[in-house]
């Protein structure tokens, strides 16, 4: 028991440097590691990984929200659809594995992601020094809210499907993009994951100690980031993530 729950720490210290580094891999990673080195269910790897994930991005989430990276009019009407219906997706998650299996659904999300990744990787950041909010990306704001949050209360996949469908679909500038993106996905995340405590679908000898470790690797990962290129990281996490997407699907 003390051997595993220190094997989860330092997983959880390895995820957080990543997710660190990268703002990326929060549930594309974690989800699938629970399920392949800890043996879990993927219902349960879910919302195991919801409420880890849940403490490590609100605590990132806060630090965009200080730099002033947050668009309220974008947040405020994604929150108001993408909140109940991850709730929901959490709660019923054994209906929604029935007519759409959950590993089907992350593979699907975690090769799409990869692709994203890579698009992410060549893509130029648009200057956004005259960037004003026009009513249409308020409009889909919610539209967008529905369809993450579903994705989300199944998956525990979080930020990145956010932050493509705010890049690419709003087209946010890269650094509103990404601090919106993180504050609506952990607080989205956390409403989610008390659907899946309510559902028991949490294990807490894994959540226990993956929490601290993937707190503590999230700082470490941070500053490990202004040492190693980012694009170097970036390229590393692309590939892990082909191989788990193809894992999964395989499974």
């Amino acid at each position: 028991m003390i051997i595993m729950t220190l094997l989860v720490l330092l997983w959880g210290i390895f995820l957080g440097m990543i997710v660190g580094s990268t703002a990326v891999g929060t549930g594309l990673i974690g989800t699938p590691s629970l399920i392949f080195l800890f043996h879990l269910e993927p219902l349960m790897a879910i919302g195991t990984m919801s409420v880890a994930g849940t403490v490590m991005m609100i605590s990132g989430a806060l630090k965009h929200y200080k730099n002033g990276y947050l668009q309220p009019k974008i947040a405020i009407p994604f929150m108001i659809t993408s909140f109940p219906v991850a709730f929901f997706t959490g709660l019923h998650g054994k209906v929604v594995n029935e007519y759409l299996p959950l590993s089907i659904i992350m593979g699907v999300l975690i090769i799409g992601s990869s692709l994203f990744l890579i698009i992410r990787l060549f893509r130029k950041n648009e200057e956004d020094a005259s960037f004003s909010i026009q009513n249409w990306q308020i409009i889909a704001s919610p539209l967008l809210g529905v369809i993450t949050g579903f994705l989300m209360g199944a998956t525990s996949i979080s930020g990145s499907i956010i932050l493509l469908s705010f890049l690419i679909i709003l087209r946010l500038p890269e650094r509103f993009a990404v601090g919106t993106a993180s504050i609506v996905a952990g607080l989205t995340l956390g409403i989610s994951s008390i659907a899946h405590i309510m559902s028991s679908h949490v294990d807490y000898s894994i959540a226990l100690p993956l929490i601290p470790g993937v707190v503590g690797g999230a700082y470490l990962g941070a500053h490990l980031s202004q040492k190693i290129p980012v694009k170097v990281i970036q390229i590393l996490l692309i590939i892990i993530l082909i191989g788990a997407g193809i894992a999964i699907l395989l499974k």
